[in-house]
C-alpha cells in the first residue's frame, strides 16, 4: 500500500515566501495614498490565515488525541462464529481455495 504524500515543512516555507512577495508586489504598486487601506487589508488577511492555521492545527491535535484514547468495543462472541457464518457461499469458493496457485 503507498502512503500518500504530505505536505512538507518546505512546501510551508516556501509558499509563505511568496505571500511575502506578493505583499510587496501589492504595496509597490499601489498609490501612495491607498498604503495605509492596502497594508491594512494584508495584516487583516495574514491574522486570518493564522487564526484558520492555529484552530485546524488545534482540531487535527485535539482528534488525534481522542483516537488514541478510544478503546476498541469489547466482543461478547467470537467474531467467525456459526452464526457469524451462516449464509456464507463456502461451496462456491472451495474450488478457488483448493486449486492450484496462478501466480507460481
Amino acid at each position: 500500500m503507498k502512503v500518500p504524500a504530505r505536505p512538507q515543512t518546505e512546501d510551508g516555507v516556501l509558499g509563505a515566501l511568496l505571500l511575502i512577495v506578493l505583499e510587496g508586489v501589492a504595496l509597490v504598486i499601489a498609490r501612495a495614498r491607498y498604503v495605509p487601506l492596502v497594508s491594512s487589508a494584508l495584516v487583516g488577511g495574514a491574522t486570518c490565515t493564522v487564526i484558520v492555521v492555529l484552530a485546524v492545527a488545534h482540531h487535527h491535535r485535539t482528534a488525534t488525541r481522542k483516537a488514541r484514547q478510544r478503546l476498541p468495543e469489547a466482543v461478547d462472541e467470537p467474531l467467525f462464529s456459526a452464526d457469524a457464518l451462516a449464509g456464507f457461499p463456502m461451496e462456491a469458493f472451495r474450488p478457488l481455495l483448493l486449486a492450484p496457485d496462478p501466480l507460481t
